[in-house]
């Protein structure tokens, strides 16, 4: 202490301490033992000694002082063990790299006698990622096991060659090791940062930092920004969310908020009732029974639409900002944002009331899909008005905009094509069918939500928004790798954010879709409305003050 006290009276502008307890006493006794209690006293104790030379140099409210762990810590016992021996053989079980809460396997490496041996193009003697995860899938409802490109977006953890092909992650206080040989500790962490035990501490204290002040949890990626704001200097790129520690700040920097809004074009309806009878022609709707009585309801709507200049109920945080240019397609019931570079909707805004309660579940929006006349040719791989949804294998139409609650005079507009995706059949069966649960959920709730639902596109799983040119490298039919829910709510007495929620569903199960309730599912995948912004290059809650809004983005 006297040491880091004197480089302080020199000028040095940063010191850090380190202090490897509480957690060594953690991981030996566990975080309720008494080991734990007698080594945060000792730590209590060393900071007071820190605090008594800064108060006797008359420091103390000279400099800024920030005490933080790095994470939690749970309790884990030989009750809560899963032996990978007793699933695995014994060449799977050389491909272990880490055990405990994260286990990482390999079909790269294989770990014998504390020494790894990168496996050759000759090399018979190994298990393969299919395998692994055949033996592995649904052995334990305490572990979860993927496939790394299909682990859950909020993580962060895939795109990497360091990462071993499969994860293993267990539940809160459950372990897997490959035997009981390798089981010592009490106490562990490294488990998904969604548990409450991995929270950790974050005190600070000085001119720049407000006093008596309580937040929110943050996460721990944010800190770096905090600090090159304090020092004043330009960071490296980082993981980080620029500004979210600035309501603890005394005197933020000033930040420049654009609204991107501007980039979207309105695309008016422009048709004659002949010239739309002659584009549905040329489409084959005549063959639609109804065809005449769906032309003179798609007018009368389209043409409503041009009048539609406000989303109700997101004006108070504005339309998701895109950082390209989008087409902006209006209709009475929500607001379609087209890609006219993709040919697919970028989102869809609506807001839904008691009245859109959900009162009959269903899966299939309808069987005949009408290019948008508004697009001009835009639309591309949809179907005709004689043709079903389903246009490729295991493949189908999934309007964005769920027809379980529209209101039956906005029913046609369902069949625009501008609002719809091409999903697997098994997502709008099993997860999507999950997500209409959740928004029902909260309409029982709230008086009024919005809902924002899109496409994501991440083959690379770096998580991060694809580029045009790779989606189309890896998915020529443009199939979305997973699709986006962010529904939130409004409190109208204090003009603010009442509630938020987002949602980054995989269309492609995976091995979940074998052992695990689609409710599980969405909540595996529930994530930051940051992390959806990354996936989409979209930027959510533009007409709120930087402040709030770069809380409410980060918040999970």
């Amino acid at each position: 202490m006297d040491k880091a006290v004197a480089w302080i009276k020199n000028g040095v502008r940063f010191v850090a301490l380190y202090f490897e307890q509480p957690d060594e006493s953690g991981h030996r006794r566990g975080p309720n033992s008494a080991k734990v209690v007698k080594a945060l006293q000792t730590i209590d104790s060393v900071i007071g000694v820190l605090m008594d030379e800064l108060f006797e140099e008359r420091l103390e409210n000279c400099i800024d002082i920030v005490i933080v762990a790095d994470h939690g810590m749970t309790d884990i016992s030989l009750e809560r063990v899963i032996q990978l021996s007793n699933i695995l053989n014994k060449t799977a079980l050389k491909q272990v790299m880490s055990i405990g809460s994260l286990v990482r396997i390999s079909t790269k490496y294989k770990m014998e006698f504390n020494k790894i041996e990168i496996f050759t193009n000759e090399t018979k003697d190994k298990v393969s990622e299919k395998e692994l995860l055949s033996d592995l899938k649904c052995q334990s409802p305490y572990m979860n096991v993927y496939a790394k490109r299909y682990l859950p977006k909020v993580l962060h953890y895939a795109n990497n060659i360091r990462i071993e092909d499969v994860i293993i992650l267990p539940e809160d206080k459950w372990s897997v090791v490959k035997d009981l040989s390798f089981y010592t500790d009490k106490g562990s962490h490294g488990y998904d940062n969604r548990y409450r035990n991995m929270r950790s501490l974050f005190l600070a204290y000085g001119p720049d930092f407000k006093q008596n002040l309580t937040i929110k949890p943050f996460e721990n990626i944010e800190l770096y920004n905090l600090f090159t704001d304090i020092f004043n200097v330009t960071g490296a790129p980082n993981n980080g969310t620029v500004g979210r520690l600035d309501s603890i700040l005394n005197s933020p920097p000033i930040r420049n908020k654009q609204s991107l809004m501007d980039q979207y074009i309105k695309t008016p309806f422009n048709m004659s009732l002949v010239m739309l009878q002659q584009f549905l022609q040329d489409n084959d709707c005549p063959n639609s029974p109804v065809f005449g009585k769906m032309v003179k309801e798609l007018f009368v709507l389209l043409n409503d639409s041009n009048n539609y200049t406000d989303f109700e109920g997101t004006k108070s945080f504005g339309l998701p900002a895109s950082n390209t240019t989008a087409l902006l397609l209006p209709h009475t019931s929500h607001v379609t944002v087209y890609d006219s570079g993709l040919k697919l909707p970028t989102f869809i805004a609506t807001t839904l009331t008691k009245e859109n309660k959900l009162k009959q579940k269903s899966s299939k929006d309808g069987s005949c899909f009408i290019p948008d006349p508004r697009l001009a040719g835009q639309s591309k791989y949809l179907p005709n008005c004689s043709q079903e949804a389903a246009t490729m294998d295991n493949l189908t139409w999934m309007n964005l905009y769920p027809s379980d609650f529209i209101t039956d005079d906005n029913k046609i507009i369902l069949n625009l094509s501008s609002s719809c995706i091409p999903v697997p059949y098994k997502f709008v069966s099993d997860l999507w069918d999950e997500a209409l649960n959740k928004i029902s959920e909260w309409l029982n709730t709230y008086s009024e939500i919005n809902m924002f639902s899109g496409p994501i596109f991440d083959y690379n799983f770096d998580g991060r928004a694809d580029d045009q040119e790779t989606i189309w490298k890896f998915s020529p039919e443009t199939v979305p790798t997973h699709v986006f829910l962010v529904l939130t709510s409004y409190n109208h007495s204090e003009s603010d954010l009442q509630n938020s929620a987002a949602y980054i569903l995989p269309t492609d199960l995976g091995n979940h879709s074998y052992c695990r309730k689609p409710s599980w599912i969405l909540q595996n995948h529930k994530a930051r409305i940051r992390d959806v912004e990354l996936l989409t290059n979209l930027e959510f809650f533009p007409d709120m003050t930087s402040e709030k809004a770069v809380i409410s983005r980060t918040s999970l």
